[in-house]
């Protein structure tokens, strides 16, 4: 039987509910997203979750500390929007940070208990869950039980997800905020028989809880609502124009109550984040902000769909890298364009369609690319030219938008992707229940004609996205488990490797015992703006140089002063070099000592400059760069400390004895 486009749609947009049923559904929804992100972290649940996790490196260990930091200034008593525990003594902005605040206060007791491992695993595994179930009301409110379960159940576990997920990118993959605007605002238009002062401070609270999640999925969701109610207006200016004032009437209500609830709850935070102590100024990474998706992104997976993701040693997940967060697949699209076709004279699908093309172009940022790949301007960080005919090159230049990452509207385009697919099914439920199919005799089930469309849909999406996330155990080395309590309170440590984020993690796994002088996330620099790539001959470059590359600049007698006044800057106490990278670890025990003037003691399998040696500092050692190429060949990684230290400690010594002859060279 041929399909025919349907009957015109219901006057209203509120599907019959039973509260009863709802609540089954609910169920049933939960445990199917709570089974898929169990399967998705089965490798951390069956283990140890309190020390397991992708890895206590790049943005991963990130978050391990994004979680620690603001619990334990919480337990001390301390707003966590300015904390010490690393750049000490300054601090960091955590507001001005993709620090998911939010979830680390809601985490901080099981942080405080288990440890942060323990927290963004949890945080991780019901981060599906929670987005599926706040997107079933939403969805509810338009189409049968169902759909609106099946569209929650992608929305939920969507390669945004999964992309988000294995870089503990909570601020990207917590998307239960988004359904609840669309829902409050569709109640606010639509339901008359709810107060819009009600309806607008229930929005306003999901906007507070929004801006401490995110604040740039904040701006994007009031960009794409924005747009949303446009077209929306613009649709019943065409049909029904006599219903724009008291939607309009209702509107204005309910957003002055919005406005005024969180106006007046994000008044402080806001300063905070703009404004306030250690805030950053422009955009960290200008290219992230210009760079959108790529145009073939939704149907092709990109050469490293099957092979190690993007840059492990930086953004630290050594699994398979999966689909592309825009990816929806060829037979998904198809599906997509085959409802739209079919149910072009609904008023409902002809918006979500218009918005969801919207937020697709603007997705695609200020420069067009085609295929799927490492961002442009990745290894530079420099932002790649814009082109004027795409539209999110105007809105770049706004406030808040020019420093949001375009490529991150998935998180909304996804959203209406659920809409129209959870339409499609329910309106082709609605075309079998008055029409039915028969096959062998027997009429079809429509429950079991939309479970396998889904399956036909989702199947394909599944099949190329990694069952399981690739994890390893994790735990701080000894000397933080040892040696760093039993410092005194407040000190101050400068732990290599500086510039990633291991430090900051071993930290959060012991407990914070310790300050860092150095962390990760982003502090403004001398022109407020962020220190990403700090000039080699600057204090701060010279350390991640000693950190992470082969030929770092030697230090001079200039340099060596830098250093040292930027280490009673921050008042170091206990400088620590753990090893983590050992073929690094001869640079960078070379280098520092040369700095100091003294070698260091080696305490719990980590070279450590006590402090008792920092608060009497010789003079440094004044050798060229000779010595240091003699004594430390870039040509050989594997160079044990000890030698290299034995090296450059004769030269030092040869040039005492012999100060014609400086490090015995000539």
């Amino acid at each position: 039987m041929a399909l025919q486009a349907p009957a015109p749609p219901r006057p209203s947009v509120v599907a019959p509910r039973s509260a009863g049923r709802d609540r089954w559904w609910l169920v049933a929804l939960g445990v199917a997203t709570l089974g898929i992100s169990l399967l998705w972290w089965r490798g951390v649940w069956g283990a140890d979750p309190a020390s397991t996790a992708l890895c206590a490196c790049g943005d991963p260990g990130l978050y391990l500390w994004f979680f620690a930091a603001p619990a334990h200034a919480l337990a001390a008593g301390h707003l966590p929007f300015l904390v010490h525990s690393a750049w000490a003594p300054a601090g960091i902005n955590l507001l001005d940070n993709a620090s998911t605040l939010a979830l680390a206060v809601l985490f901080a007791p099981l942080t405080l208990t288990a440890g942060p491992v323990a927290a963004v695993n949890t945080c991780l595994l019901l981060t599906p869950p929670a987005t599926a179930l706040c997107t079933y009301p939403f969805l509810r409110r338009v189409v049968r039980p169902l759909p609106a379960a099946l569209g929650s159940l992608f929305y939920g576990c969507s390669p945004l997800v999964f992309s988000g997920s294995k870089y503990v990118h909570l601020d990207v993959v917590f998307l239960a905020l988004p359904p609840l605007v669309g829902l409050l605002l569709l109640q606010l238009l639509a339901d008359r028989h709810r107060s819009p002062w009600r309806v607008g401070a229930w929005l306003g609270l999901v906007l507070v809880v929004q801006f401490f999640v995110s604040t740039e999925q904040l701006a994007l969701t009031v960009l794409a609502a924005a747009l949303g109610l446009g077209l929306a207006a613009l649709g019943a200016w065409r049909r029904a124009p006599a219903l724009l004032g008291p939607a309009w009437q209702r509107a204005w209500r309910g957003f002055c109550a919005a406005g005024l609830l969180s106006g007046a709850l994000l008044a402080y935070p806001l300063w905070f984040t703009v404004a306030g102590p250690r805030h950053v100024v422009g955009k960290p990474w200008s290219f992230i902000a210009t760079t959108g998706n790529p145009l073939l992104s939704l149907v092709d997976l990109g050469p490293s769909a099957g092979r190690v993701a993007l840059a492990p040693g930086i953004f630290g997940y050594l699994g398979p890298a999966g689909p592309p967060k825009a990816y929806l697949g060829p037979v998904l699209v198809l599906a997509l364009v085959l409802v739209v076709v079919w149910l072009r004279r609904d008023p409902l699908v002809q918006w979500a369609g218009a918005l969801l093309l919207a937020l697709l172009v603007l997705s695609l940022g200020g420069h067009l690319l085609l295929a799927p790949g490492p961002p442009q301007g990745f290894a530079t960080s420099r932002p790649v030219p814009l082109q004027p005919f795409l539209p999110w090159t105007w809105l770049a230049r706004l406030p808040l938008l020019g420093e949001a990452s375009p490529g991150r509207l998935v998180e909304l385009s996804d959203l209406l992707v659920a809409l129209l697919g959870a339409l499609g099914l329910d309106r082709l439920a609605a075309h079998l229940t008055l029409r039915p199919w028969h096959l062998a005799g027997r009429a079809l089930r429509p429950g079991l004609v939309l479970g396998a469309c889904a399956l036909c849909a989702l199947g394909p999406l599944a099949a190329v996205t990694p069952s399981a996330f690739t994890v390893d155990p994790v735990s701080p080395p000894p000397w933080f488990r040892l040696q760093a309590p039993r410092l005194p309170a407040r000190t101050v440590a400068l732990v290599f490797p500086v510039g990633l984020s291991q430090p900051g993690a071993w930290q959060a796994m012991s407990g914070m015992p310790i300050r860092l002088a150095v962390g990760a996330g982003f502090v403004p620099g001398p022109d407020g703006r962020a220190d990403t790539n700090p000039p080699p001959d600057s204090a701060l470059g010279f350390l991640e140089a000693i950190s992470l590359d082969r030929r770092p600049p030697w230090p001079t007698p200039a340099l060596a002063e830098r250093v040292r006044a930027d280490l009673a800057r921050h008042r170091v106490g206990v400088i620590v070099a753990d090893g983590e990278f050992p073929d690094q670890l001869a640079v960078t025990l070379g280098t520092m000592t040369a700095v100091l003037g003294t070698p260091p003691e080696l305490q719990d399998y980590a070279y450590v400059w006590t402090p008792a040696q920092l608060r009497h500092l010789p003079r440094p050692w004044d050798l060229p760069a000779q010595v240091f190429e003699r004594c430390l060949p870039p040509s050989d990684p594997a160079l044990s400390p000890g030698p290299a230290l034995a090296c450059l400690g004769a030269a030092h010594q040869a040039s005492a004895d012999h100060p014609g002859r400086p490090g015995g060279a000539g």
